[in-house]
């Protein structure tokens, strides 16, 4: 009878101690971006909050109890494989990593991405984040409307009135006239003492005699050298032309591509929910390739 009752004492604490233990290692998740239920599919599996851009720096953070951890980054699925980088890789246990947002993939980095926390003293303890995507960052275009201010300018129109006497201390009359810009200027006449108007161009016998000697001159010593320099020209270009030039050598086009860090081949049925025993997690993305 007495040891039956102690055996029944030992039960409930046994119960209770198994229950806190299960509580304690079930601890384990992303804090953000948000832990995955292994159990979810489709659109469950996808953290539609997540906006982040490429090259900006975000705080990625979790819950574990691990001595030390190993943070990888996967993206898939690409050419049939899921790809994936390690950001850490066996280091302490911080709770935080600060990650530049890029992705695994430069050739599809619109595929989904997840991160997955890895104990490495017991694999099976491994966890993973919801899928989420990174985005290019674009520019904002900004218009300036510019506007266009005319201005108006003011001239003076200056009228001569002769006088009858020459002697007088008469000034001349003026008026003052407005005209805004593009607008047609007006033609002022001066005038000499006795009313005639003065003329606007003088043209002599000696200039023109003057431009046709120069016009002669140029022309004489002109037309000789330019038919000289193109002799020359085309007796060179006709010598060249008979020795030929070599054919230069094609450079071959250079094809290089960076090695991926590494890759995963995921379930049976591509793109769908992996083997959830492998701990991979994530990747609903169409496959590529």
């Amino acid at each position: 009878m007495r040891f039956y009752s102690s055996r029944s004492r030992a039960f409930p604490l046994f119960l209770f101690l198994s229950t806190v233990t299960e509580y304690t290692t079930a601890q384990r998740y992303f804090i953000q971006p948000e832990g995955l239920d292994e159990s979810a599919t489709g659109d469950a599996r996808f953290d539609s909050s997540i906006q982040w851009y490429i090259g900006d720096q975000v705080t990625v953070r979790w819950e574990a109890d691990f001595d030390s951890v190993t943070l990888r980054l996967w993206q898939g699925v690409w050419d049939g494989k899921y790809w994936y980088d390690d950001l850490l890789r066996d280091d302490s246990n911080t709770l935080t990593y600060t990650w530049t947002v890029k992705p695994v993939l430069s050739q599809a980095q619109d595929l989904n991405l997840h991160f997955q926390l890895l104990d490495p003293s017991n694999t099976k303890r491994n966890f993973n984040s919801k899928d989420f995507r990174i985005y290019n960052r674009t520019d904002t275009l900004t218009e300036t409307l510019r506007t266009t201010t005319k201005e108006r300018t003011v001239t003076k129109e200056v009228t001569v009135t002769p006088s009858a006497d020459i002697g007088s201390s008469s000034s001349p009359t003026t008026t003052d006239t407005a005209a805004t810009i593009g607008a047609n200027a007006g033609t002022s006449t001066a005038a000499t003492s006795d009313g005639s108007p003065l003329p606007t161009s003088i043209n002599t016998n000696s200039d023109n005699t003057a431009m046709k000697v120069g016009l002669g001159v140029g022309l004489g010593l002109g037309l000789p050298l330019l038919a000289l320099i193109g002799g020359g020209l085309y007796f060179l270009g006709k010598k060249r032309g008979k020795g030929g030039l070599s054919d230069m050598p094609s450079v071959p086009a250079v094809s290089s591509s960076a090695p991926e860090a590494g890759w995963y081949p995921g379930a049976t049925i591509v793109g769908g929910i992996e083997n959830t025993g492998s701990q991979v997690g994530g990747a609903m993305a169409a496959p590529r390739r």
